[in-house]
Formats: structure tokens, sequence, C-alpha cells
């Protein structure tokens, strides 16, 4: 399956998601990153020591499947550093992602077989209706008494 998805938002997510000082050596699941792709969505689970995270984003995929693979997250995001262009595909392979960019290619080994493991998300999902409007003035007391 071929995934095309614009390079800036995949960037601002993984900047968000895998943060160096979250990866442990002592917590295997910090290492690794779960992509996940559909007709139009690309979802990436990471998972660190006490905090899990589940991000969207809007593409296009060629084919109407779902295409799972887990990679190494420090050299997906490095890889993703590395690319200045709009859009980035992303091909999913038996063993490996291919991530392409203009006239960049990487390949990416698959850790794990996506059917052996998987990531878990947030264990809730984000309700709108649930969410409250916090207004300024309602935090005059913190801004007026911090350091």
């Amino acid at each position: 399956m071929k995934f095309v998805v614009s390079t800036k938002p995949l960037k601002n997510v993984t900047d968000l998601g895998i943060i160096k000082s979250n990866i442990s050596k002592y917590y295997y699941r910090s290492t690794i990153v779960q992509i996940t792709a559909t007709r139009d969505t690309l979802i990436l689970n990471i998972e660190a020591s006490g905090i899990k995270t589940k991000m969207m984003l809007s593409g296009s995929g060629d084919v109407d499947e779902v295409a799972s693979i887990i990679v190494d997250c420090s050299l997906f995001k490095k890889l993703l550093d590395s690319i200045d262009t709009e859009i980035v595909s992303l091909d999913f392979m038996q063993n490996y992602l291919k991530l392409s960019a203009g006239t960049s290619k990487f390949d990416i080994a698959a850790i794990v077989d996506a059917n052996d493991m998987q990531l878990s998300g947030p264990s809730e999902e984000y309700n709108v209706e649930s969410s409250s409007v916090i207004k300024s003035a309602d935090w005059q007391f913190v801004r007026d008494h911090q350091l």
C-alpha cells in the first residue's frame, strides 16, 4: 500500500510524540512506533513509560485496505527531519517501510511483525462535547502568583 501525506504535519506530530527523553532501553515499546494507514488516514501509535499517544493525519492511500508496520521511532524521526519536500510517500512493504520524498528514498526495516504486536493508544477517545472553555480571567490568580 502506498500512502501520501503532507510532510509538515507529519514532522509536527513526530516532534510532539517522539521525544528523546521518553525513549528508554528499559522499556522496549518506547523505542518503536506503529504506523497504520487506511484509505484516508495515517495513524501513529507511540508508547513511553507512563504515556500513550495516538496521532491521526489526513492523506490518501491507493487501496481500500489497512496496512500497518512497526519501525524504530528514532530512525523514522531522523529520516523525516532530513526531508524538505512538501509531500512524503510511505510505501508499506512486507518487511520494511519505504519512505520517499523528491529524489530521496529510504527503507526502514520492520522491527516486529505488526500482527504479532500492537501498540495501544490512549485508553479514552477525546470527546469534544465534554471539553470546557477556559477563560483567561479564570487564570488571573495563577498568573499573578507565578514565580
